[in-house]
């Protein structure tokens, strides 16, 4: 996949200018027609007894949700971040602050993400499906 990084086309180069982290997200990214397309929604942090811990445990959870799926669906993949890679666009809900969350919405895209560069979009809603979800992504994947 091609990934571009600044709304002048730029192929993308490194570090995000408003982020000094390993992840940095594409303003556009160019799909090989030959790859296999998975869409991903409605994964949520809950715990096995279906109850929601807080912001953090719900975004690591939704990661390491998705990160379980790609693989199901491509098991060659051998880690999440293999998984994870293969991600072209997310998109974030978040019940609550933005700006509170975005640190550990970053600090799992760096653990997830390394070096993969999806398009992203966080938007704020006033709620989730479910009393105390606080964070669902839904994704879009190209598998070879």
């Amino acid at each position: 996949m091609a990934f571009y990084s600044d709304n002048n086309g730029a192929p993308f180069t490194g570090k995000h200018g408003l982020m000094d982290r390993d992840f940095a997200p594409a303003t556009a990214v160019i799909v090989p027609n030959s790859a296999r397309t998975v869409y991903i929604s409605g994964i949520v942090g809950d715990n096995e007894d279906g109850s929601f811990g807080d912001f953090r445990t719900q975004c690591f959870l939704v990661f390491e949700k998705i990160a379980k799926v790609l693989q199901a669906a491509h098991p060659d993949f051998k880690s999440a971040q293999e998984a994870w890679a293969s991600v072209f666009e997310v998109t974030a809900y978040h019940v609550g602050s933005l700006p509170d969350h975005l640190p550990i919405e970053l600090e799992a895209a760096n653990k997830y993400l390394a070096g993969a560069h999806p398009t992203w979009t966080s938007a704020g809603v006033s709620n989730l499906f479910h009393e105390g979800q606080s964070y669902e992504i839904h994704v879009k994947a190209a598998l070879p």
